[in-house]
């Protein structure tokens, strides 16, 4: 009886292991096949070079190529996406990865800058580019549009708050019936016109020059 017990509890066991393995080649194969779809969306121009990447890689390793590029490539703009793919034939891609995977965190931190200061990633690059490059030296963290440092968050909060143009000084009030308001909401607003306003007066300085 207590040898009966034991054996079903045996099958048992060994049924989970089963599973477990079955159920973790179905999410491997649910993500490559995620990758290979994503992969088959490109443009004409860069599937002939992934082509080119794989026939390259099968005859000198025999193995299947890595899909870590591809990860680091979601969510890019097809023409963005080019010059890493071109970088890495004849590669097994990893050192092109790592590279889009930073490029794509210090986008991740222009647009916050951007949508700190309520102006497009256009202005960011035009009126915050030694701010931009700065930045760019933490991008090497783990970040993203919903996982920012609080201390990276703050420094963007103070990048905004010290920045002048050209000493342009404004000055922005709100009043309502002659009395002054002023929250954290208009705040917001009040700094969005600020910038748009420097941007609009360096444009003008620079079309004048």
């Amino acid at each position: 009886m207590r040898l009966s017990v034991y054996l079903l509890f045996a099958r048992l066991i060994l049924i989970l292991v089963i599973l477990h393995v079955l159920i973790k080649l179905h999410e491997i194969q649910r993500r490559n096949l995620h990758h290979e779809l994503s992969v088959a969306a490109y443009s004409d121009e860069n599937f002939k070079i992934v082509q080119e990447i794989f026939s390259i890689y099968t005859t000198k390793s025999g193995g299947s190529f890595p899909q870590n590029l591809f990860r680091s490539l979601e969510g890019m703009a097809d023409k963005d996406k080019t010059p890493f793919l071109i970088g890495a034939v004849g590669t097994n891609g990893l050192k092109q990865a790592k590279i889009a995977t930073i490029k794509k965190r210090q986008r991740v931190l222009h647009q916050l800058l951007a949508q700190e200061a309520g102006i497009t990633i256009e202005e960011v690059y035009n009126l915050y580019e030694e701010e931009c490059a700065k930045l760019n030296e933490y991008a090497d963290e783990n970040i993203s549009m919903g996982k920012v440092p609080n201390r990276i968050f703050l420094m963007i909060k103070d990048i905004i708050a010290n920045k002048t143009i050209e000493d342009i000084q404004i000055d922005v009030r709100v009043t309502i019936n002659g009395k002054e308001v002023n929250n954290s909401k208009i705040e917001k607003i009040i700094t969005s016109t600020k910038e748009k306003i420097r941007i609009t007066m360096k444009k003008e300085t620079l079309s004048e020059e």
